[in-house]
């Protein structure tokens, strides 16, 4: 199938950058207008459709301040170029949060939330540790439903966060009777810090509107900083501003791939960039769809047919069913990787691990093969029984530990040596007993008609304590062959 290259600069097609005229917009300009200047208003040359033009148009909030005609330049602090900078960076999004939130109902004025949460940044983190575009607090996102794990922040998740941003926004419209200056500090500063001002102030016999209340010095610059930026997009020449030229055409779709996909085959696939796929999909931080969040990706237009076809293709046994283990005391990763069957390297790059340490209470990512491969019995009697390695090319310690299911220390103990010592070509090891079947074994090999069941009635244990220290289910078939612990 031919294969198509999609660079970064995709969406430069859709956002190149363009200076252009429009009747002096925002509010604040339109209540400073004189009915008799209205006929010497600058002609609107429209060079072609452009949404930011389109989005000020519907500004309805007033961008007084106090009831004064606003300054934007003496609140937004900073070099205005930063505003035409996320208008860039705003390229591939705006199309669809300008149209949920037309969906809604909800005024224009909260596409420009971005501009100043996060500067249309998806990657952006604070020091207080809100991120994504909407700069959502963890408890925030957990609140609205959004999945947050080493591997997948819905934070960051373009689509997820933004249905988020505008639930919260639904919520405080609701809650502060649709006053939009309450909303936005609330936003900022969480609802509580306003009500709790606004409470105040009652006790007081004082004004419950934005500009009464005694709040923290942060929010209260926060709004106005929103009413700047407004004015500003309104009437960017006014500014000698430039605006990215957007379309209202959404340049990407949504694919289902599923769990357990490595993503980079998508890239391999489509012949995507990586930052392009990355500025689409930034909630997926390890490029691989987890059990947990919906395992949809965002692709730009024109590719989906691709991935599809690539996708009917794939085996199910080359996905991971990713699961996450806690680690307990005593774990290591070399018993882990005995556990799991997935090689301690591995288990160190999908946790970027740079070390073999581990801390109690620690959750590693282990990404098991959905169809796990049949296990030759001879081949493990082979490796169960065999007392002694002789030293072969790229040999090391922690290959001949995992392939005779042992570890590294006890290897390095019963022969006297270092955990990290250079082996030599033909130097012979013994091997520590490993998997005994005898009174008081760590571990047992299943054998025909043997189940969790019938093991844990022989041994005097329950099926519940088998499952937890193997971390199977309870209702987890065994296959001939198969090690499990039991103790």
């Amino acid at each position: 199938m031919a294969r198509i290259i999609v660079s970064f600069f995709w969406f430069l097609t859709i956002s190149a950058t363009t200076l252009y005229a429009q009747e002096p917009g925002g509010i604040g300009a339109l209540e400073q207008r004189s009915k008799n200047s209205v006929n010497s208003v600058i002609q609107t040359i429209e060079l072609e459709a452009n949404l930011w033009r389109d989005i000020a148009r519907e500004f309805t909030l007033s961008t007084r301040y106090a009831g004064k005609p606003i300054k934007p330049l003496d609140h937004f602090v900073g070099p205005l170029k930063h505003i035409t900078l996320a208008s860039e960076r705003a390229a591939p999004y705006l199309a669809h949060i300008s149209k949920e939130i037309e969906k809604r109902g909800l005024p224009a004025e909260i596409a420009l939330i971005p501009i100043i949460e996060s500067g249309y940044k998806p990657h952006a983190l604070s020091s207080s540790g809100a991120a994504g575009l909407w700069q959502l607090m963890p408890a925030t996102a957990n609140r609205f439903g959004l999945h947050q794990s080493k591997w997948y922040d819905g934070r960051r998740d373009i689509i997820a966060s933004t249905r988020a941003a505008l639930d919260y926004f639904e919520e405080l419209r609701d809650r502060f009777h649709g006053d939009w200056k309450l909303i936005f500090a609330a936003y900022h500063s969480g609802e509580r810090t306003i009500e709790r001002a606004i409470e105040l102030n009652l006790q007081q016999g004082l004004g419950t509107d934005f500009y009464s209340l005694r709040l923290p010095k942060l929010t209260e610059a926060y709004v106005p900083k929103l009413l700047a930026v407004t004015e500003i997009i309104a009437n960017p020449q006014a500014f000698g501003l430039r605006l990215a030229s957007i379309t209202s055409n959404e340049p990407f779709e949504e694919i289902n791939v599923g769990v357990g996909l490595d993503l980079n085959r998508v890239l391999r696939w489509t012949g995507l960039d990586e930052k392009t796929f990355d500025i689409l999909n930034p909630a997926h931080l390890k490029r691989l769809t987890i059990e947990g969040p919906p395992p949809t990706i965002l692709v730009p237009v024109g590719v989906v047919d691709i991935i599809k076809h690539e996708l009917a293709l794939v085996e199910p046994s080359s996905r991971y069913r990713p699961r996450i283990i806690t680690v307990e005391p005593n774990d290591t990763l070399s018993e882990i990787s005995f556990l799991t069957g997935l090689s301690v390297e591995k288990i160190k790059k999908f946790n970027s691990l740079r070390t073999n340490r581990l801390r109690i209470g620690q959750r590693l990512l282990i990404p098991m093969p959905r169809i796990a491969p049949p296990i030759d019995p001879t081949i493990l009697s082979k490796q169960l029984i065999a007392t002694e390695h002789t030293v072969e090319a790229n040999d090391t310690l922690w290959a001949i530990a995992a392939h005779y299911k042992t570890t590294i220390d006890k290897l390095a103990k019963e022969n006297n040596i270092l955990p990290n010592t250079f082996l030599k070509i033909g130097q012979t090891l013994k091997l520590p007993s490993r998997l005994p079947n005898g009174e008081g074994a760590n571990y047992r090999t299943v054998k025909q008609g043997e189940s969790l069941w019938t093991i844990a009635n022989e041994l005097g244990t329950t099926v519940k304590i088998l499952a937890n220290i193997n971390r199977l289910q309870n209702e987890s078939m065994l296959r001939i062959g198969q090690v499990i612990r039991v103790q």
